[in-house]
């Protein structure tokens, strides 16, 4: 009987999950982004002449059996025109950094400029102030400045340099798809891990945001390492190396709590799957194993003691102090979700920040809250959800411009590249809409082969739990600050890697069966 009720949960995790990416491609079809006629001239012109040639293909038998076996014979080669298309693109990333590297507002460019003025001045009057607002963002920011300091101590001036900072999110963000591939082929195959890695670099290799040293691309980083780290966990049956792997998870599950609390959304469904897949026949006598009850406790020991570790160091640190009656305690970010676009909210802020008292600050909080649900008449509040689903999922540039300041060259320009990358990748630019569009239609591809992971029977345990963590996210960002599609980027890998086993699942048959 009870394994009946976890067959029909798993269904409606699979009915629930196709529903909001169902949903989801809606919004994101039906965004300006995704209308070409915002393409530059010369750019549209292309766009037309590639659906004239597609048309040609599909019309013309000769012509579409010569694309096909073209296609079949660059897949055959997969494997040595992968690794050199990555490496043109990490070439491309560098050109484009060296050549259009700029401060970045907002969040990113404060945490830069207190790090800065400690180096250089000695000054934390910007620290104190930033961590006292966004304790959250504690983890990072000690990061970042012991990276800076330390290219400080080789070179001066290297790491108060955006560029320098630039070059390491990339860096993370490269090396995050290398482990996604790897992570993804062990645990379903080289396929899927192709098909994933190739649409995480095509949309984010040459994307605005290896311009932004935040916690968005560190995140990402960390959920393709944790992807990896479980992958052998889960795999092998060497109680040594399980028990070593364990300890990575611990330690990059700590950390990525530490970078984003959101993170968490992971461990609940993992926990979730783990209970629902007990109750399977025979299945318990798997988690019971005392290989299995040691690599647990590893992990929630090295989690724990990451988070305590931490902790004890913000409490004696003399670097930053901290003033408790400017924090933006949590349910701000409740109460700014619930208004307008349901994404940041400066007044919302900047009232709750001047409120000197702690628990008047939550209390405060929780009343605007309570105001604005019952504000919301008869229907309302469903549409606002929809609508801000829609904020939250419907842009492929991940909200590229929707924060900090606009993007200014710091010098002229020196060459008809350089000005032409600035004028693409700057968010003013006046060919902006073209990267725009193009990364629009790569998250229109990464959705449809998201799509493709919809079937009866069996369902793989790691698909399952990736399915429930992208449906945690919605829900998360449904009900917290939201209002723009950055926040999905900590959780692209498992987008990828979804995308990845969907078009597998669809496509590989199609290309084997080429005669």
């Amino acid at each position: 009987m009870f394994e009946k009720i976890v067959h029909m949960l798993y269904y409606l995790i699979n009915i629930l999950f196709i529903t909001a990416i169902s949903i989801t491609l809606y919004g994101v079809s039906k965004h300006p982004l995704t209308n070409p006629l915002s393409l530059t001239n010369v750019v549209w012109v292309w766009f037309v002449l590639f659906i004239v040639a597609i048309l040609f293909v599909i019309s013309i038998d000769s012509l579409r059996k010569f694309t096909l076996k073209a296609i079949q014979f660059l897949w055959s080669k997969r494997k040595i025109i992968g690794p050199i298309v990555f490496i043109i693109l990490m070439i491309y990333q560098f050109i484009v950094l060296r050549l259009i590297t700029t401060s970045i507002g907002w969040d990113v460019g404060r945490i830069f400029t207190a790090s800065s003025d400690l180096l250089t001045k000695n000054d934390p009057t910007a620290a104190n102030l930033y961590l006292s607002m966004n304790p959250n963002n504690s983890f990072f920011f000690f990061m970042m400045h012991g990276l800076a300091s330390l290219a400080e101590s080789f070179s001066p001036g290297l790491g108060t340099s955006w560029l320098y900072w630039q070059t390491i999110n990339t860096l993370l963000l490269d090396f995050s798809i290398i482990s996604l591939f790897w992570a993804i082929r062990r645990i379903f195959n080289e396929e899927s891990a192709f098909f994933a890695t190739t649409l995480a670099s095509l949309s984010l290799m040459i994307s605005p945001w290896i311009l932004v040293p935040y916690t968005d691309i560190l995140s990402f980083f960390i959920q393709s390492i944790l992807l990896l780290l479980g992958a052998f966990a889960f795999t092998t049956k060497n109680s040594i190396l399980k028990s070593l792997y364990s300890v990575g998870l611990g330690l990059f599950f700590g950390i990525s709590f530490l970078i984003k609390p959101t993170n968490l959304i992971v461990l609940i469904a993992i926990f979730i799957i783990i209970v629902l897949k007990s109750f399977e026949k025979h299945r318990y006598t798997y988690f019971l194993k005392p290989i299995n009850i040691i690599a647990a406790s590893v992990a929630i020991l090295t989690f724990l003691t990451v988070t305590v570790s931490f902790n004890y160091y913000l409490d004696h640190q003399t670097i930053v102090t901290y003033d408790e009656s400017k924090e933006k305690v949590y349910p701000l970010f409740i109460m700014m979700g619930l208004k307008d676009d349901g994404g940041y909210d400066s007044n919302d802020s900047n009232y709750i920040v001047s409120i000197p008292d702690r628990e008047q600050k939550f209390s405060e909080a929780f009343r605007i809250i309570d105001e604005r649900l019952t504000s919301f008449k008869d229907g309302e509040y469903s549409q606002f959800l929809l609508q801000k689903h829609f904020n939250n999922t419907d842009r492929g540039d991940f909200g590229w411009g929707k924060d900090g300041i606009q993007q200014e060259a710091e010098t002229p320009s020196v060459s008809a590249l350089q000005h032409y990358l600035r004028d693409t990748y700057y968010q003013k630019g006046s060919r902006s809409n073209n990267l725009r569009f193009y990364m629009q239609i790569m998250w229109i591809i990464t959705l449809v082969g998201i799509l493709f992971t919809f079937f009866k029977g069996k369902q793989h345990t790691f698909l399952l739990t990736l399915k429930l963590v992208v449906i945690g996210t919605f829900l998360y960002l449904l009900i917290f600050e939201g209002g723009r599609s950055r926040y999905l980027i900590q959780f692209l890998p498992l987008f990828y890697t979804l995308a990845g086993v969907g078009w597998n699942r669809y496509l590989v048959k199609k290309l084997s069966s080429i005669r």
